[in-house]
């Protein structure tokens, strides 16, 4: 969220004028010709159970998560602070330029903007103290995801707040996070929601300092300018063919059209993550059903079941040998089906799908209560609870640990 710019729409916001879903939700046609995926009966995963959030009052969006070769956990975030107890406002950390008081947090955001005010102190008695405002930024999550240790010192777990921009100036959010070895590779599109591109950061010094890849593919017509890297363990270690692979889907999210997105899938060796030319795309598979990858992105063809509404995320499940995405926000499923009993009628749900390899077959195993952006959070263990973050749209702006129970089914 950023006061400063009146275009910017938060994804509160967004989420609550959606009539348009439920021409698809209600059985009617999907835009795009994108077929909403079904349900898998035989599958490794069975279904999933969601066991509800631990709330960590950071305040920020989408948070996309990797993990360094020691277990260290990294988020990226959009539009907040990274930080607890406080209230992020633009410019704060500018040097003056005349006698005055900053911004009340009134001026800067509303009395009625509800990313903030409507779930953080923001009275002119009991508000939090303010703090600067970053569009995108990483924090260093320390002990378990459902019970971190605070951080000491005035940035508290903060490690950079200012992720680098494609183009100075502009709007920037974080789509994916990922850490091959010591090297942190981050990809990030801009603007927000609908992005016109999306391009590649790294750093060697655990996220303190990013070094922004120029000269990336992924513009206005790109089928990744929201690039969602597979995880795979902590600093890639679990991957055994050299690869490294990423999906990639147009928009972050799609506000004037909101309809299903095709999910396109790309791979590069694990030492050239940071070479554009050395990307290959996924165009289906040849007669003998192994995988095609093409230099052209153009040649890429939509990945068979799997679809989503809004950015999503990947991850290698260890102890299942299977392959996960997670998507927030898919579709509208009836209350009850979600185990939401005390509303009726359909309510925003998120999916996960599953596969035996990352092309495919896709296929949808369960759903959960959606209606936001979150990315699963890596593991190594063959543990069936499965943590996501959630943030913003139908859960409290800040960061959010969800836990998905994986009930397996047939191998």
């Amino acid at each position: 969220m950023n006061p400063r710019d009146p275009g910017r729409v938060p994804i509160l916001t967004i989420l609550l004028s959606l009539a348009a879903l439920f021409s698809f939700a209600c059985g009617g046609p999907v835009p795009d010709e994108v077929p909403l995926p079904r349900d898998c009966r035989d599958c490794v995963v069975g279904a999933v159970r969601f066991e509800g959030y631990h709330p960590i009052p950071w305040l920020g969006d989408l948070w996309p998560a990797t993990r360094l070769e020691d277990g260290t956990l990294l988020l990226a975030f959009g539009d907040g602070s990274g930080m607890a107890r406080c209230l992020p406002v633009e410019g704060l950390d500018w040097p003056r330029e005349g006698p005055g008081e900053r911004l009340t947090v009134f001026e800067a955001y509303g009395e009625a903007q509800a990313d903030f005010c409507g779930v953080f102190p923001c009275g002119e008695t009991d508000r939090y103290p303010l703090c600067p405002y970053t569009r995108a930024g990483l924090v260093e999550l320390h002990g378990p995801p459902d019970a971190p240790r605070p951080c000491p010192g005035p940035d508290q777990c903060l490690v950079s707040r200012d992720l680098p921009r494609g183009v100075p100036g502009e709007d920037v959010k974080p789509s994916s996070l990922l850490a091959v070895g010591d090297v942190i590779y981050l990809h990030l599109h801009t603007p927000s929601a609908r992005p016109e591109l999306g391009y590649l950061a790294l750093s060697r010094d655990r996220g303190r300092h990013w070094q922004v890849v120029s000269g990336s593919p992924w513009g206005e017509e790109s089928r990744f300018r929201t690039l969602m890297f597979l995880q795979m363990g902590y600093g890639y270690r679990l991957n055994d063919d050299g690869q490294v692979y990423a999906y990639g889907v147009r928009n972050e999210i799609d506000m004037e059209h909101m309809h299903l997105q095709a999910v396109f899938l790309a791979r590069v060796p694990k030492e050239k993550v940071a070479d554009y030319g050395a990307y290959r795309y996924y165009a289906g598979a040849d007669a003998a059903g192994a995988p095609r990858w093409v230099e052209r992105e153009e040649d890429a063809v939509p990945l068979e079941g799997l679809a989503t509404l809004i950015q999503g995320s990947a991850m290698y499940h260890p102890g299942l040998r299977r392959y996960l995405f997670f998507t927030g926000f898919l579709d509208f499923r009836p209350a009850r089906e979600l185990g939401i009993h005390d509303r009726s009628g359909p309510v925003e749900a998120g999916a996960l799908f599953e596969s035996p390899t990352p092309w495919g077959p896709w296929a949808r195993v369960g759903g959960f209560p959606g209606g936001y952006i979150g990315a699963l959070i890596p593991q190594e263990d063959g543990s069936a609870a499965v943590r996501f973050t959630a943030a913003g749209g139908t859960v409290s702006y800040n960061l959010n640990i969800g836990t998905l129970q994986l009930e397996t089914g047939s191998p």
